[in-house]
C-alpha cells in the first residue's frame, strides 16, 4: 500500500498553474503540458490522494474540454472515491461536451 502524497492545496495549485503557464499556449506544447497534468494526477491516483488527483483531473478537463482520457480518468477516480454519483455526471457531461464540439 502507498503512502498519501499529502500535499498542501497551494503547493498542488502552484504545480498545477506551473505546468499550464509555459509557452508555447498551443500545439505539441499544450499537449506537452496536458500529458505532465495526467501524469501528476496519476501519481496522487497511486498514492490514493484522491481529492487532490480529482483537482487535477477537473483541471484537465477545463484546459481541454475534448480531451476523452481526461473523462475517464476523473470518472474512475471519483469511483474510486466511492462516489459514483459523480462519476456519473462526469459521463453526462463528458458525453454533452464530446455530441456537441466533435
Amino acid at each position: 500500500m502507498t503512502d498519501k502524497l499529502d500535499i498542501p492545496q497551494g503547493t498542488l495549485d502552484l504545480m498545477i498553474l506551473t505546468i499550464l503557464a509555459r509557452e508555447p499556449l498551443h500545439g505539441y506544447g499544450i499537449s506537452q503540458r496536458l500529458a505532465a497534468l495526467s501524469r501528476l494526477a496519476e501519481l496522487l491516483e497511486q498514492a490514493a490522494d484522491y481529492p487532490a488527483a480529482i483537482q487535477v483531473a477537473e483541471r484537465l478537463i477545463a484546459a481541454d474540454s475534448v480531451r476523452e482520457l481526461s473523462y475517464r480518468q476523473l470518472m474512475r477516480l471519483h469511483l474510486l472515491s466511492a462516489d459514483r454519483a459523480a462519476a456519473v455526471r462526469v459521463y453526462h457531461q463528458g458525453l454533452k461536451v464530446l455530441r456537441r464540439e466533435l
